[in-house]
């Protein structure tokens, strides 16, 4: 198997984490190649345009959640803009539909009774000590849980529930022309200034000493000095990369994380036939506790599209379902939400999309999120192996960004001036 030229980096994954790094390490004159298995770039950030949608639609990552200085600063430099996400809040429950900006419905209850636990512990077990018999605030906090969190409540940390709700920026926004403009900015930047980017080119192994690797692809290995590794948890907790020799320590570090799985179906229709209820108008999410329990609109865009979502728990059945049956849940469960009949609603629509994310070989899951005592694992493998081997993406983000893509460009941008921190002080700069 021919080998390449040697290259200081090798990063794995053209993502967002493995483009950030790939921009920091260059900018330090780092010769960088990317591999990366599919066919484009951006990871699980996946925009695309439908000709029965009238807007780019978001498969993937669709919100930044707060204004988060990294990805501001690549929205300017992408020359594009991000608008405030706005609109009413509503929630169905047990057949009623009612407005209500609580997404957890007895939040005050919620974080009084966090403010009493000193020592961190899974969410279940939470409820069960403070809500043993509360059935509105049980299915609302693990509804919140799942859904945003994509998480098993068995395992999700109450202290990072705690921070999150207390400190977290409640603004939400959304990128003009979607993420891909910044992944698109990316790619052309960091290929401008000599980095090669290989798509279709899955990475099988990684045979390694300290300060050597040869990474091995079907027709290809390539050898470098250091890894950058981007892949998503579940990923790397499925062996699909093999490590010469291995690494015990990463796989102790897999073990205590949380990954969930995550579906989402995006529907165009004809019209927007929700805003005939003048309540509705301004409609931006809606919390239910049907199978899809999570629905949102493109407000402040009028636009006929509705977002269903599902994670968690409350996906763990649904990905195993083909897209069509999926497709038929999804509906009966607007239907449901929005008193009409399913056949009103096939005939109102004009397209749809879906993304099962655990499908995905490379990505099997959606993101990451906390569980309890998890940093201790974390801490060890940011720092490296054998200043070696990286691992970067949001799965290893310590904040409350954990999960999103500013988590994973922070961490990628954090790996790469790491490694240029260390060759800096090899060198004796």
């Amino acid at each position: 198997m021919p080998i390449d030229k040697p290259y200081d980096v090798i990063i794995v994954g053209a993502g967002a984490a493995g483009l950030m790094a790939a921009w920091e390490l260059i900018a330090a004159g780092k010769s960088v190649l990317i591999l990366e298995a599919r066919s484009r770039c951006g990871g699980r950030i996946l925009t695309i345009t439908d000709d029965n949608f009238p807007i780019p639609i978001e498969l993937g990552a669709e919100f930044v959640h707060g204004n988060l200085p990294t990805t501001k600063k690549l929205v300017k430099k992408a020359g594009t803009k991000w608008h405030k996400v706005k609109g009413s809040f509503w929630q169905h429950r047990h057949g009623r539909l009612f407005q209500s900006e609580e997404q957890i419905l007895g939040s005050d209850k919620v974080l009084n009774a966090l403010d009493e636990v000193k020592e961190d512990i899974p969410i279940a077990q939470f409820l069960n000590t403070f809500f043993p018999e509360d059935e509105e605030i049980r299915e609302g906090l693990k509804s919140y849980v799942e859904g945003y969190y994509a998480g098993d409540i068995n395992r999700v940390s109450t202290f990072a529930l705690k921070e999150e709700l207390e400190e977290s920026d409640d603004e939400d926004y959304r990128i003009e022309g979607g993420y891909k403009t910044i992944i698109d900015y990316l790619v052309k930047e960091v290929q401008g200034q000599g980095c090669k980017i290989m798509l279709d080119t899955p990475v099988l192994a990684i045979e390694w000493k300290p300060g050597e690797v040869m990474v091995a692809t079907k027709n290809q290995t390539f050898q470098s000095e250091m890894v950058i590794i981007t892949a998503p948890l579940e990923v790397l907790r499925n062996n699909t990369i093999a490590f010469f020799p291995t690494l015990p320590q990463l796989h102790e570090a897999l073990d205590s994380l949380g990954y969930g799985p995550a579906i989402k179906i995006l529907f165009s229709f004809k019209t927007a036939f929700w805003e005939e209820n003048s309540e509705l108008k301004d409609l931006s999410m809606l919390f239910s506790d049907e199978v899809i329990p999570t629905w949102w609109t493109q407000f402040p865009k009028q636009v006929p599209v509705l977002v269903g979502w599902a994670a968690g728990g409350q996906a763990k059945d649904l990905v195993l379902l083909e897209k069509e049956e999926l497709c038929e849940k999804a509906l009966h469960a607007l239907a449901n939400i929005l008193n009409v009949s399913d056949a009103f609603l096939k005939k109102q629509l004009k397209g749809w999309c879906l993304n099962n994310w655990s499908k995905n070989p490379y990505t099997r899951g959606a993101y990451s999120y906390d569980t309890v005592n998890e940093n201790q694992f974390k801490n060890t493998i940011k720092a490296g192996i054998d200043n070696t081997i990286f691992f970067a993406g949001e799965g290893w983000f310590h904040g409350l960004e954990l999960g999103t893509v500013e988590a994973a460009f922070n961490s990628g941008k954090e790996t790469a001036q790491h490694i240029i921190a260390r060759s800096k002080k090899k060198n004796g700069n």
